[in-house]
Parts: structure tokens; sequence; C-alpha cells
């Protein structure tokens, strides 16, 4: 009768765990969505517009621009430029810039809409960043020290 009497509890005390579960999920679920609908009537951080959830569109393509621009640049330094000479640095930061804004303003649509240039500006800067790439990756693998280690390697 004891042990009978203890599984009676056990099993109130494991029901009562889990309604007191299922409590704590449906407040965790209420808040997420609280938060959610806070976070969809927000304004867009960059240029104020309303209920973007922080950030519009334009916004975000800039952003996006920009961290493509910025990795272009990055990678035109590691296989064209002197990193020890920062004239030499600039001068090839200024010149990517340049191929680049040269890049998406011959890209874009005529009479096109913002979003539709931004769009287009993504599109173009993310191609280049893949020829960026494959000139730094084929600049590296031909410099004097890949030689060398080519050489140690055998």
């Amino acid at each position: 009768m004891l042990r009978a009497e203890q599984q009676v509890i056990d099993r109130e005390r494991a029901e009562q765990r889990r309604a007191e579960a299922e409590v704590r999920r449906a407040e965790r679920k209420a808040r997420a969505e609280a938060a959610e609908a806070a976070r969809r009537v927000a304004p867009c951080e960059d240029c104020g517009a309303e209920h973007t959830g922080g950030l519009c569109g334009s916004c975000w393509a800039v952003r996006s621009i920009r961290t493509v621009v910025g990795e272009c640049v990055d990678l035109a330094l590691a296989g064209a430029a002197d990193l020890a000479d920062h004239r030499d640095v600039n001068a090839v930061a200024r010149r990517t810039e340049a191929e680049l804004r040269a890049a998406m303003a011959a890209a874009r649509p005529a009479a096109a809409s913002r979003e539709d240039v931004l769009g287009s500006d993504l599109e173009t800067v993310r191609d280049a960043l893949d020829t960026y790439r494959a000139d730094a990756l084929t600049r590296l693998a031909r410099s004097p020290l890949a030689d060398a280690e080519a050489v140690n390697a055998r």
C-alpha cells in the first residue's frame, strides 16, 4: 500500500511539473510574439521609415553593397598592393572603389526605381567579388613566397 501511495504521489508531482513546464512554454511563446510584434513596428535604423522591422530593404541593400565593396577592396589589397606602403594601399583602394562605382553605373537599368538600382548595384558588386577573389588567389599563388613554400614542401 505504501508503494501504491508513493506511485500516486510521484505521478501527481510529474503531472504538476509537466503543467508548470507547459505554463513556462506558453509564457516564453507570448514573450517571443510580443518581441516580434515590437520589432516589426520599429522604424528603420538608417532612414527612419516606419514599420520596417529595424531596417528597410533599401537601407539593407546599401549596407550590403558597402560590405561587399569592402571585401572587394580587401581582396584587391591582398593581391595587388604593397601592404607596407600606405600610399600604395590607398591608391589600390581608391582604384578598386572607382572601378566598382563605374561597373555599378554601367550595369544600372535605365529609368529604374531606387530599389531596382540598389538591386543591380548589389548584383554587380557580388559578381565583382568573385572576380577579385579569383584574381587575389591567382596573384598570391604566383608570389615569390608561394614559390619558396612550394620548394620547401618538396
